[in-house]
């Protein structure tokens, strides 16, 4: 409504009009160049990212050219860094959890530096916002470990089914081997990429207890194999899982040193990789 008081012309409510058209306006963006593109198969990770980069962008110029023109109290520059943090928020979140199962790893550590460079720019604009997402990226990432924990499971209790269907190969050293070792610690270490960029500790000694009790149920299959199957199995086959075990000690080995460098040395004693280095040992 209007009303004169003076010789002023006053319109009540305009502030909350104006606000509530912002948000709108921000929503319909974000939806259309950016929130869209979550719901598109395959999802783009990449291209994701450089819309939401474009629209972080705008918070410069809202800033710059766009605040002056309000009242200070509209605090507009504040309306556009929460109304978009929120939205990010909600995104990240939906990301994580509806494609937790076929992210990759370089899509969770295009992720994590994306959340990084998107708070290190608000935080360039002095924007306050809440929540801060690099604070709880354990939290973020729940969905995503969850299926790496199931994958490294399922997948290390079927290679040694899949290990006995081929033919094995000898090695530099002139003795038979299989690929699992390989396939296995390169699994492992695709995993240690992600919470190596996220640099928290508690995340890395999480994926060693993970990575702990995957070896070690590979261990046991082994150990089942050569015990009950040594009557049917071939003579190359026996030799072969006998000298995988060689590589499994020394996957461990090189494992052990890389977390001593990362972990305090009560976490890493509770991993146990020497334990497991002489169950392979007695295998062997």
């Amino acid at each position: 409504s209007v009303q004169r008081q003076g010789g002023e012309v006053q319109v009540r409510g305009w502030y909350a009009t104006a606000i509530l058209t912002i948000k709108e306006y921000m929503s319909e963006k974000f939806e259309f160049s950016v929130g869209s593109r979550a719901q598109e198969a395959p999802l783009d990770i990449q291209l994701l990212i450089s819309e939401h980069e474009k629209l972080v962008d705008e918070l410069t110029i809202v800033k710059d050219l766009v605040e002056p023109c309000f009242p200070p109290r509209y605090h507009i520059f504040d309306v556009f860094a929460e109304t978009y943090h929120a939205l990010t928020v909600e995104l990240v979140q939906k990301i994580l959890d509806a494609y937790a199962s076929s992210l990759s790893t370089k899509d969770i550590i295009d992720i994590v530096n994306w959340i990084r460079d998107y708070h290190s720019q608000l935080d360039s604009l002095a924007a306050e916002v809440s929540p801060i997402l690099t604070d709880d990226l354990d939290r973020l990432l729940q969905g995503y470990n969850f299926q790496t924990e199931t994958m490294m499971r399922n997948w290390s209790s079927r290679i040694l089914e899949e290990d006995l269907k081929m033919q094995p190969e000898s090695g530099p050293d002139g003795r038979l081997y299989t690929i699992a070792p390989i396939d296995l610690f390169k699994m492992v270490g695709q995993q240690f990429e992600v919470v190596d960029v996220l640099g928290l500790e508690r995340s890395t000694y999480t994926l060693a207890m993970t990575v702990y009790n995957v070896l070690d149920d590979y261990r046991a299959g082994v150990e089942g194999v050569l015990r009950d199957g040594w009557g049917t199995l071939e003579l190359s086959h026996i030799a072969a899982q006998t000298n995988n075990c060689t590589r499994m000690m020394d996957g461990c080995s090189q494992l052990l040193e890389d977390l001593e460098g990362k972990l305090e040395p009560e976490r890493l004693e509770n991993v146990e990789l020497q334990l497991l280095i002489d169950g392979f040992t007695a295998v062997s």
